[in-house]
């Protein structure tokens, strides 16, 4: 198994959200199933990594790439903070937004 196969498919639920100016969010979200570290040794204790988001909207599915505000220890422990940017001609944001209970101002998202 490489490090993508171990990560691939891990469920994350939004334990909190929060609008913090007019074009961010920031989802505060968590897992029952956390990665440990020793699952795989290619994955170091960077300060810059990297986390993708996959949800389904409608029959598509959407991905978008987001750096972290959590350190990668927290990551491993199950809990995982995400600053996101809402883009006015977005996919995913007003997804998420959904998702989380937020009213987007911008009315877009990525």
């Amino acid at each position: 198994n490489s490090a993508e196969d171990l990560w691939q498919g891990t469920e994350w639920k939004i334990r909190s959200a929060a609008t913090v100016s007019s074009d961010a969010i920031i989802l505060d979200l968590e897992t029952p199933k956390p990665l440990s570290p020793k699952d795989s040794a290619s994955v170091t204790d960077s300060h810059l990594w990297h986390v993708t988001i996959r949800s389904r909207i409608g029959a598509k599915w959407v991905e978008r790439d987001y750096t972290p505000l959590s350190p990668i220890a927290e990551y491993y422990q199950g809990n995982l903070k995400i600053w996101i940017r809402v883009y006015s001609k977005g996919v995913l944001t007003p997804h998420i937004a959904k998702l989380a209970g937020l009213e987007l101002e911008n009315s877009g998202g990525l």
